[in-house]
């Protein structure tokens, strides 16, 4: 059951259709799953990007086969995967289920890759962020 000023799955489509018209969107079996591509600044490359919220849960975001460590051992920063980067810290309310994914996860997904470029030139990660371990 949803509480006042949730937005429903469908709702979350529907603002996904506003602001990235280009990623395609579906609700099946209580999931909204939208894919579609980023490019965090004018001179990055494009990054293709799924994103998952099944009801009652916060939104993922995975990066699919794009996602590379500087050294085989060393672990991307503010990631649980290769995969599956940290856009914001789950156990807080950074996204509450009254926000709009869209204007939200989207955005922070695309920040995390300009700050993923970065440290992949670099080594240094300048996006901040809570340190964890690569668990959810």
């Amino acid at each position: 059951m949803r509480r006042a000023g949730e937005l429903s799955l469908r709702e979350q489509k529907a603002w996904m259709r506003v602001f990235h018209p280009t990623f395609n969107c579906q609700v099946k079996n209580r999931a909204l799953t939208c894919h579609g591509t980023v490019r965090p600044t004018p001179v990055s490359r494009e990054y293709a990007m799924t994103v998952i919220c099944e009801a009652g849960k916060k939104p993922r975001v995975f990066v699919i086969g794009q996602l590379r460590r500087r050294m085989p051992d060393e672990p991307i920063p503010h990631s649980y995967s290769l995969d599956e980067p940290c856009v914001y810290f789950p156990s807080t309310e950074e996204w509450r289920p009254d926000m709009k994914i869209a204007t939200t996860v989207v955005g922070w997904a695309s920040l995390w890759l300009a700050f993923y470029e970065g440290w992949l030139a670099t080594g240094d990660w300048q996006g901040g962020g809570i340190a964890h371990s690569e668990n959810r």
